[in-house]
């Protein structure tokens, strides 16, 4: 059987099993091969290797018959400049492969990256395809939704690739033919597996605090050892969003570690005994919520004035207000440092509910970032004689878009805050065509979505925001 074989890489003894070199614009059939493996050619994206024993990929029954229990993925495209090399001796993976049956669950915290590996998959991977058979390691078997995926001619056109019927994807997800791609699978025969019998137990305690008054940068997160059973002593990484900060190994006898001078986010934090056990946790660091100056004034029978004592550190507040006895709050966002809103379209002789979330400075609006202050009330006063609150004046809403970047190629991010729970986004040209809609439900008020707009022909349009309250329109152009 003729095969391709890597004697470098890692200590070698690598046997290739998928090699697909797509060239930009193609879309052509896979190879699944029985009794032969694919070979190798061309080592960079930007040639069309179709119809050539360069292109395809063991099926399951012929995986099956090949002694392994690692595999090496490689994968990169003109649509960017990162590099997807990393190995990976994942149990479910291997059986997935060989089988068609299963899936890479549990790949994002089982690899190893090799040289030159600067892509966020796998170890961003949030969802995995099932028990696709023969294209197991084709059809999305690992992939971020909407965001980093690996795909190999799949996809049946889902959320805003919706019009593209196969796509080809190396840790993005273009919704286009255009870019040029290259993946690879590699197998091989390692040492047997040090951790398949091992019974992992690591329960480090691991605490977070918030930042200070005194300070905007100086949150910190600490690990301390706990009662578990380790192999050795422990490894602990820190990663913000999907990128590393810091990682240290610890010594022997060392009882704790402290990451210092965080600033505010959600950070995961992976303790491992830098062989076989690993647990993940996540934490976030918060700035300080103010805690004095609460005071509501200038009350109406529909409107109050809330103010508060301004908190170091932030570039704005929001304000969160309910009656009384329910239970969904309302929000207003404050986008200085400023100790001040007013409120309008309130209900006579109601009591409300309030508290201010502080938006830290040099941090973007997440809601499980903010730090909330204690819990104030105010009372509106009833009706004065001959005065009318009208059913439109109490509901009126009005909310500003926030769109980035515009103008957009491929991908427009879109943002705005809002008392109802539901809006409708419809994207119409110039002949006031709608050319793309979609439904979207808020988040603590917030509304937050990606419109893919790749395929869109280049020139103005206008997205339209439709919420049960009110409605607001933005121009975007798209390049």
């Amino acid at each position: 059987m003729s095969c391709n074989c890597d004697m470098t890489t890692d200590g070698g003894g690598w046997t290739l099993v998928l090699n697909y070199n797509r060239l930009s614009g193609t879309d052509p059939a896979l190879n699944i091969f029985t009794t032969a493996l694919p070979l190798q050619n061309n080592t960079t994206p930007g040639f069309d290797e179709s119809n050539t024993p360069y292109w395809g990929h063991a099926g399951n029954a012929l995986m099956n018959a090949i002694p392994f229990n690692e595999l090496r993925f490689y994968g990169v495209t003109t649509n960017h400049n990162r590099v997807m090399n990393f190995k990976t001796n994942h149990a479910g993976t291997v059986s997935y492969f060989k089988s068609g049956l299963g899936s890479m669950n549990g790949i994002k915290s089982k690899f190893t990256p090799l040289s030159g590996h600067t892509s966020n998959l796998p170890a961003s991977a949030d969802s995995y395809y099932t028990n696709v058979g023969d294209n197991a390691m084709c059809a999305a078997p690992f992939y971020t939704n909407s965001t980093y995926h690996w795909n190999i001619k799949h996809g049946t056109g889902d959320g805003a690739c919706s019009n593209i019927a196969n796509r080809w994807e190396v840790d993005d997800f273009p919704c286009s033919l255009a870019p040029s791609t290259f993946h690879q699978i590699w197998v091989r025969q390692g040492a047997s597996d040090p951790c398949a019998n091992v019974t992992c137990n690591i329960s480090p305690g691991v605490y977070a605090t918030n930042v200070l008054n005194t300070g905007c940068n100086n949150g910190t997160i600490k690990v301390k050892r706990g009662n578990g059973v380790y192999n050795f002593y422990p490894h602990i990484e820190l990663y913000k969003d999907t990128n590393m900060v810091t990682f240290i190994d610890l010594s022997p006898g060392t009882a704790e570690y402290t990451f210092t001078n965080l600033i505010p986010g959600k950070y995961t934090v992976k303790v491992s005994d830098g062989l076989c056990c690993q647990s993940t946790f996540i934490r976030n660091i918060k700035c300080r919520a103010p805690s004095s100056g609460f005071q509501a004034s200038n009350i109406t029978a529909s409107s109050a004035q809330l103010k508060w004592n301004v908190a170091n550190c932030a570039e704005g507040y929001r304000v969160l207000y309910h009656k009384k006895g329910t239970t969904t709050w309302l929000n207003k966002g404050v986008n200085t440092n400023t100790g001040l809103l007013n409120l309008t379209g309130l209900q006579p002789q109601t009591t409300y509910e309030w508290r201010v979330g502080t938006k830290c400075n040099g941090w973007p609006e997440i809601m499980d970032i903010l730090a909330y202050s204690s819990i104030q009330t105010f009372t509106t006063n009833a009706l004065r004689p001959g005065e009318v609150i009208t059913q439109s004046n109490a509901n009126e809403e009005t909310f500003e878009i926030n769109l980035f970047p515009n103008p957009a190629t491929y991908k427009l991010a879109v943002n705005f805050e809002s008392e109802s729970e539901t809006a409708n986004l419809k994207v119409v040209n110039m002949l006031g065509e709608v050319v793309m809609q979609k439904q979207i439900n808020a988040v603590d008020g917030i509304f937050e979505t990606q419109i893919n707009i790749a395929n869109l022909k280049s020139g103005i349009y206008m997205l339209k925001v439709e919420t049960e309250n009110g409605e607001s329109r933005k121009v975007f152009v798209k390049e």
